[in-house]
């Protein structure tokens, strides 16, 4: 299979506008759907955002700040069409080629400083990786103070 990349320098969104949030993703020219949320919760914010809209993700271009191999296993659970980082990891790149997935990056780094890098260092099966990844992050959710409610 040939690689297929491109290293742009500083990667710019389908629509070539520089990234405004820390995820956005493009279908065509369209920004469809953006977060400024921390770690992979964009990405889970993402995969509600298909099934509620349900749209296909194949068409769709993820473009994020940082890709390491957590975020790469997720995009392919999610059959994401192709993915832009501003950063990306060499074990993030390992998947997006093992699987297939058109990508391309501003800086490739050996990795980056983040427990599921390691977590998941030899996992390629996006299904094992998303229950892994489903269940760290309800735990992260679970673990969080309830918001007040307001208007009391």
């Amino acid at each position: 299979m040939s690689t297929r990349h491109e290293n742009t320098g500083l990667p710019a969104s389908a629509g070539g506008v520089r990234l405004g949030h820390s995820l956005e993703v493009y279908r065509g020219e369209c920004l469809v759907f953006a977060s400024d949320g921390k770690w992979l919760h964009p990405l889970f914010e993402l995969e509600d955002f298909l099934r509620r809209q349900g749209l296909s993700a194949s068409e769709l271009v993820v473009v994020d700040k940082i890709v390491g191999r957590a975020a790469a296993l997720l995009c392919v659970y999610f059959g994401v069409g192709r993915v832009v980082a501003e950063l990306l990891s060499i074990r993030g790149q390992q998947v997006l080629e093992y699987h297939g997935v058109p990508y391309q990056y501003g800086a490739l780094v050996d990795r980056i400083l983040c427990r599921t890098e390691e977590l998941l260092a030899q996992e390629w099966d996006p299904a094992r990786a998303y229950a892994v990844l489903a269940e760290l992050r309800a735990r992260s959710l679970d673990s969080q103070p309830a918001k007040p409610s307001g208007g009391e």
